[in-house]
């Protein structure tokens, strides 16, 4: 529905704009890769979501 997919958009916009670039600052001093995997899987998601 038009309404799940505004939700799914804004919950993903939180994550990406504000969960993922927390957690990137505070793991700067360990591997990335993990955070990196879990903000492309966003990214990926959030497109799939603007299709919507």
């Amino acid at each position: 529905s038009p309404y799940g997919c505004h939700v799914m958009n804004e919950i993903l916009r939180f994550y990406l704009d504000t969960i993922l670039p927390t957690a990137v600052q505070k793991s700067h001093l360990h591997s990335k890769t993990p955070i990196d995997s879990i903000g492309n899987i966003f990214q990926d998601l959030k497109r799939d979501m603007l299709k919507c």
